[in-house]
């Protein structure tokens, strides 16, 4: 015992370590059983959240988030006639529209937040169900779709970003609980060196 510190305890902090082993392991299972076809990248082509196993739905989400939304930057988004005229997809549109998305097989615009946490009323099915591609009125619509706070939109913003910040605040006490068990270690094993150095009378 050295200042009241057993060496073993020292070399064992236990209270130093997070107590995440069965939380990730069973993370780590629910992700492998996740079937190819759970995720689709595609948003026109995606089962929705809804109809999920409940217990399975935040995974679902956690992978969708880090996947990101669906944006094809490098295809050439085919004309479509609206009214007189020609229109296209704008990849300008994607443009400080953090939500936007594009389906390449409906040729269609999609809400990623309403698709992970919005409600499916059938004011919103264009930006989560069916697809939005009146693109004459594209930026007035994407307005409308944004509105005001209080809307599914926003309300799913709200929990889209809670669901982010929620992972990010475990990373980051993972992190530092990795930075204390590497300081303590470091502390307890210079400490087990100077007794040995005591106890050999070095």
């Amino acid at each position: 015992m050295i200042d009241g510190c057993l060496i073993a305890d020292c070399l064992m902090p236990d209270i130093f370590f997070p107590v995440t082993g069965e939380s990730s392991e069973k993370r780590a299972r629910t992700d492998n059983n996740l079937a190819s076809d759970d995720i689709e990248s595609d948003p026109a082509r995606r089962k929705p959240i809804n109809e999920y196993d409940p217990r399975r739905s935040d995974d679902i989400r956690r992978k969708y988030v880090q996947m990101g939304p669906c944006r094809p930057l490098s295809y050439v988004f085919p004309p479509t006639q609206c009214g007189e005229n020609m229109r296209s997809f704008q990849i300008s549109w994607f443009h400080n529209r953090e939500w936007l998305e594009y389906s390449i097989s409906k040729d269609s615009a999609f809400c990623f937040w309403c698709y992970l946490f919005g409600e499916r009323r059938a004011e919103e099915q264009a930006f989560i169900k069916n697809g939005f591609k009146n693109w004459k009125k594209a930026t007035e619509k994407f307005g409308e779709h944004a509105g005001k706070e209080g809307r599914i939109h926003n309300n799913a913003r709200i929990l889209y970003f809670g669901f982010i910040d929620q992972r990010q605040s475990v990373t980051r006490k993972l992190s530092l609980g990795n930075e204390v068990v590497g300081a303590t270690y470091r502390m307890c094993l210079t400490t087990s060196v100077d007794v040995a150095r005591l106890l050999l009378g070095l």
